[in-house]
């Protein structure tokens, strides 16, 4: 009697045991039959159809993703996933919402921007940073031009000056030659602009140390100072301060 004969009605439950059936004796074949499907309540498949499902499944998902555990995972495990991205993006603001200046970064598009002066004149004193009008500055009064350095002006010479912040000026040179108990009007490189406080005298020319205590500077004002000189005759090195 062939197989396909026989209906689930025929087949008694326990009636076949796997000690009855042989090792490869039934195929995927012969259980296709209406028989054997009724009798397991379904139809079986072959492992290329089931190879053909599985892959429908994954639709070509990567593979750190191709599982339900690598899935959760990948939302932290979030049951309410689509939730929380909602709420969390309806913190954010529309760029609708914003200003210009907020997408495109540019400074034009800045609205209230200060105006900055062009002139040192267009600079008020609102703040009260300055407490009184600067009228005077190293010597120079009236206006005063802060970005003038020349009220700072040095010559750098063998007869020079340097004129400091604050005021004070330092002048230097080398007098021309005094003869024995003779006495000198020695000028400054320029003019102190009120007075000189004092001149220091050296020796050029004489290394004969009983002549070097024997300078003197006197009658000093704010354009130069007369030296006495008692011995060879020599020139002098002369250092002045003032203001």
């Amino acid at each position: 009697m062939a197989l396909d004969q026989i209906t689930s009605q025929a087949i008694a439950d326990g009636a076949i045991s796997a000690g009855d059936i042989a090792d490869g004796s039934i195929t995927h074949a012969k259980l296709h039959t209406t028989a054997i499907q009724d009798k397991l309540g379904y139809t079986p498949v072959s492992p290329t159809q089931l190879t053909t499902e599985v892959n429908n499944l994954i639709n070509a998902a990567p593979g750190a993703l191709n599982t339900l555990g690598e899935l959760a995972t990948a939302l932290g495990n979030d049951a309410s996933f689509a939730t929380t991205v909602t709420n969390a993006l309806s913190l954010k603001a529309n760029t609708s919402s914003l200003s210009t200046v907020a997408t495109s970064g540019s400074y034009s598009d800045l609205t209230n921007k200060p105006t900055i002066p062009t002139n040192t004149n267009q600079l008020t004193n609102g703040a009260g940073f300055l407490s009184s009008a600067v009228t005077s500055l190293n010597g120079s009064t009236g206006a005063v031009n802060l970005q003038d350095l020349s009220v700072f002006g040095r010559s750098i010479s063998g007869s020079g000056y340097q004129k400091l912040p604050g005021g004070l000026w330092i002048q230097w040179g080398i007098t021309s030659y005094i003869a024995d108990y003779q006495r000198i009007y020695q000028a400054f490189p320029v003019s102190f602009p009120n007075a000189c406080f004092s001149v220091t005298c050296q020796n050029v020319d004489s290394e004969d140390a009983n002549w070097m205590d024997n300078l003197r500077a006197y009658d000093v004002t704010a354009a130069g100072f007369t030296m006495y000189r008692r011995g060879n005759n020599s020139r002098n090195w002369f250092i002045a301060i003032g203001y």
